[in-house]
């Protein structure tokens, strides 16, 4: 755990070795917030595909 840390940066490839883990990634993400079950003491999560 760190403290005082503000924001969450992922950077995760689209597309490895035909598994598609930007996409995979971003519903895990989504689904965590939409349920609430996960409460991160974040501003933000900034997720990148390359």
């Amino acid at each position: 755990m760190m403290f005082e840390v503000e924001y969450l940066v992922i950077v995760v490839r689209k597309v490895y070795r035909k598994h598609k883990d930007f996409e995979i990634i971003h519903t895990f993400l989504e689904t965590l917030y939409i349920s609430n079950r996960l409460h991160l003491p974040l501003k933000g999560i900034l997720l990148i595909g390359y």
